[in-house]
């Protein structure tokens, strides 16, 4: 089979490494000039189902673990993690890779951000080989910068919580009934009446104002000059879920017309996907897979303070679409908490249409039990348990009902469904929302509990509703699409192409074979050709190419994804027949060609040159016949 290479076009130029060291070297430029035996260290170091645990809910199935994906919205679990290869794939968006791409999908970090995330969790020293340019360091640290940043202001403010300028503040926190432990766990802070009290202190530690406006911390002026973003305040550092303070909540501790004000949009903080407390709750969220929504830095804390801790509040936002996809991850069951005030009924009115209209209804079809809470004193929940003890808050999430319920509550409150024309708008009200639903009535568990449920609360027939839903839902679908909504086709990825690679992974004798008779032309899939010069190389250096090892070497997601589906793949086709169908589709396109030279040469004239390519046209047959 080898000869047939020969007797085709020579290969074209190898592509340069750039997902991979090349062949004698041992480091990797796009993963920070790691090198490779560390990387290999790192990775066997870390538990790829302890790892994964930290984020989802996970569950045994035969040796692996299954889960619902983090990365797109499903109702079954396509979601797998094998911990004997240490890789993760979902078998429904096509996203994999080992615990290096699990925790750049999930934090959203580089490679090389994510290996010297795990090295510190393994407590591997990872090395600098060089020292980086200025662009390179620009680049990396910016991140850790604002952390940096963050994290000297969040010590600052809490010093002046605790000395003679904060009496006032801490007067505040005690009539709370906040505890001095949650007071130094949720590092609460003071932030002086003054212009510069923060730019001054971060300058003593070497830390510029421009890096203060950049994390959010400082304003600065048309002139140039710079400002506290925080004046007389009371500090809640806010953390991500590696305890880092991304950004911090302020309450006003004067006669500011703003009660609340929040950082600024950042690179480490968005107040629409980030969660106040959700550090300390997400274990107890996963060992409970229910989680509470309250709107308050406060309510979390009062809650914390009492043993509540699944619980976690919005940052003065509504709830986001972003911000139910993480909880999703680690609860079954989310109690969204709301006063019985008007403001509380609204910000509950808002919840549930996200919940059903924006494409979070997809959670409740898939049996994922959302919940609305009404504190009917009219309290919040932190003086709720102040008062009343934590018992109380929790029988008000016992308490919790379904969001149809809940809808069916503020619209029957809305119109007076005492008569025709007044149950006739509550009724669509309610159904307009079911019919935006994704595929309402395709999902009967969602469908069918809206439609008993209204027939119930206002005496109306199944058949009637069911009707006027299909009429809603026609009228929907009506609807122009907007352009990024239209349903994009699969790429199509050839079976020969994607056989041979999958062998060469699983079968060494083959990959010996594969390397020696195929070059990167035999691919027409791009992202399989890239793969199949990163493997050949691989072997080249190494002598062999094994799945983990391979994708310590690939730091492109893409490619981690399409080697982790390999690995996961049930084969479909022989090796050898796909290696057979790649070459004779070689010969195949230098049969072409030596045609197109042949009519070339008889209109010029060439009768030698004829000659030679009838000869090598026949050689090239005869080879097709072989394969």
């Amino acid at each position: 089979m080898r000869g047939v290479k020969g007797a085709v076009s020579a290969r074209g130029q190898r592509a340069t490494g750039v997902f991979f060291p090349r062949p004698g070297s041992r480091t990797s430029d796009l993963s920070g000039l790691i090198p490779e035996d560390i990387i290999i260290r790192i990775r066997e170091s870390t538990d790829i189902v302890g790892l994964v645990s930290r984020y989802l809910s996970l569950k045994k199935a035969g040796a692996s673990f299954k889960a619902l994906c983090p990365f797109h919205k499903e109702k079954t679990p396509s979601f797998i993690v094998t911990p004997s290869r240490q890789t993760f794939k979902c078998f429904g968006c096509g996203k994999g890779g080992n615990v290096f791409h699990f925790v750049m999908a999930m934090d959203r970090v580089s490679f090389p951000e994510a290996v010297r995330t795990l090295a510190r969790e393994a407590a591997i020293d990872v090395p600098e080989p060089r020292e980086p340019t200025v662009e390179e360091r620009a680049e990396r640290d910016e991140r850790s910068l604002l952390y940096e940043a963050n994290r000297r202001a969040a010590d600052f403010f809490a010093r002046t919580l605790a000395g003679p300028g904060g009496k006032a503040a801490r007067a505040y926190v005690e009539s709370r009934g906040i505890s001095g432990e949650m007071v130094e766990q949720c590092r609460l802070g003071y932030s002086p009446d003054g212009w510069d009290a923060l730019i001054n202190s971060a300058a003593a530690a070497g830390v510029s104002a421009d890096l203060l406006c950049k994390a959010g911390l400082a304003i600065r002026r048309d002139d140039g000059s710079c400002y506290d973003r925080f004046r007389n305040r009371l500090m809640f550092p806010i953390f991500d879920t590696q305890d880092r303070v991304v950004g911090f909540g302020a309450r006003a501790m004067g006669d500011d017309e703003v009660k609340y004000l929040n950082t600024p949009e950042t690179p480490v903080f968005n107040k629409g996907r980030n969660l106040y407390g959700l550090n300390w709750a997400r274990k107890p969220i996963v060992d409970g897979k229910r989680v509470a929504v309250v709107e308050g830095y406060t309510d979390v804390i009062m809650a914390h303070q009492h043993g509540c801790t699944a619980v976690v509040a919005t940052l003065g936002t509504a709830l986001t679409r972003d911000h139910i996809h993480v909880l999703r991850r680690f609860a079954e069951r989310i109690d969204v908490v709301f006063d019985s005030d008007a403001a509380g009924q609204q910000a509950a009115e808002r919840s549930i249409e996200l919940f059903l209209a924006e494409g979070a209804g997809d959670f409740l079809a898939a049996g994922f039990d959302v919940r609305i809470a009404t504190i009917e004193s009219g309290k919040d929940p932190c003086d709720l348990i102040a008062e009343q003890g934590p018992a109380a808050f929790t029988a008000t999430l016992d308490a919790a009902c379904d969001v149809i319920t809940q809808k069916i509550r503020i619209a029957s409150a809305r119109h007076d469904v005492d008569a025709i024309d007044g149950k006739t708008k509550a009724v669509d009200e309610i159904l307009a929302l079911v019919s935006v639903m994704p595929n309402a009535v395709a999902r009967p568990p969602a469908a069918d509990d809206a439609i008993r449920k209204l027939s119930h609360a206002f005496g109306v027939e199944d058949r009637s509703l069911r009707a006027r839903l299909a009429q809603l839902e026609q009228r929907t679908r009506r609807r122009t699409r907007p352009a990024d909504d239209e349903p994009r086709a699969p790429r199509a990825t050839d079976p020969a192409e994607l056989g041979a690679l999958e062998a060469a992974l699983l079968d060494p004798d083959f990959a010996e074979e594969a390397f020696g008779a195929l070059g990167p032309e035999d691919f027409a899939d791009e992202a399989l050709r890239f793969l199949f010069e990163i493997m050949q190389d691989v072997h080249a250096s190494d002598g062999s190419v094994h799945g983990e090892q391979l994708l310590n070497r690939l730091e492109d997601p893409e490619l981690a994804a399409l080697v982790s589906g390999l690995l996961d793949r049930e084969v479909e086709h022989s090796g050898l027949d796909c290696l057979r169908v790649l070459m004779r589709r070689r010969v195949e396109r230098a049969i072409q060609a030596v045609g197109r030279r042949l009519e070339e040469a008889k209109a010029a004239g060439d009768e030698d040159g004829v000659s030679e390519l009838i000869s090598e046209h026949m050689r090239l047959q005869r080879e097709v016949l072989a394969l």
